[in-house]
């Protein structure tokens, strides 16, 4: 799978950031590249503080969204503490819907690149009556998807989406490292790339080209990131030792 014909999902990014793409870049590079290594370290304080931040700007946006007649600043407020609380004391189950979505989101693309049937990554949103109901739109975007996705993609999905939840119940701390090790790397990878191809394109040349080989390196450096993180993690609760 080549890289190039998927650079246009950055390209309204670099637009907007101009000469501080680069920077964005890096700094993304450098914020995957502590995740994937050391990021379940410091596991609780991330979920919380992220947590907080989506609850803060949830509750400043749904008063506009909605119509709402409140102030934005109060429901924010409120937001940021409920959504804080439960990021502290849900953390695993926050983990663990981490874990599920990211497993997902990898299986899908590995599910475009395999039965897409060497469709660019994109999609095309098919014409959609707005007042059909939700079966109907979502038959629509399902016919949509090119190749074999319409079978695939359901599966690979869901599959992925099963399996998170049952390491994540059954595994708590493996459950951690493999959250934070596949999300690191994922953001180490997509910055590294967007860097390389503003400031280095020739290093892209030395890239594995074909799909096996980019999933058995991605697959190896997760693991790399799983036993460095297994070791930096500390032994929590029982029910989190495994």
């Amino acid at each position: 799978m080549s890289w190039e014909p998927n650079w246009h999902w950055l390209a309204p990014l670099t637009a907007w950031l101009g000469r501080y793409a680069l920077l964005a870049a890096l700094v993304g590079s450098a914020a995957g590249f502590v995740l994937w290594l050391a990021g379940s370290r410091f596991s609780r304080s991330l979920v919380t503080l992220l947590a907080v931040a989506v609850g803060a700007v949830l509750g400043m946006h749904l008063p506009r969204w909605f119509g709402w007649p409140i102030d934005g600043m109060g429901l924010a407020v409120g937001g940021a503490v409920v959504l804080g609380l439960s990021g502290f004391l849900l953390h695993n189950t926050w983990v663990g819907l981490s874990l599920s979505a990211l497993l997902a989101l990898w299986s899908g693309l590995a599910a475009w690149a395999v039965a897409g049937g060497g469709a660019r990554l994109e999609f095309q949103w098919p014409d959609i009556d707005p007042a059909a109901d939700a079966s109907t739109v979502l038959a629509s975007l399902w016919r949509a998807m090119p190749g074999d996705l319409p079978w695939v993609m359901p599966c690979a999905v869901a599959g992925a989406v099963a399996t998170g939840v049952v390491i994540a119940v059954v595994w708590p701390k493996r459950a951690r490292v493999l959250a934070y090790s596949i999300a690191g790397l994922s953001l180490l990878v997509v910055a590294g790339l967007w860097a390389m191809q503003m400031s280095r394109p020739q290093w892209l040349a030395l890239l594995p080209k074909d799909f096996v080989s980019q999933v058995a390196v991605l697959l190896a450096l997760v693991g790399i990131g799983v036993l460095i993180q297994w070791r930096l993690t500390p032994v929590g609760r029982p029910a989190e030792k495994q």
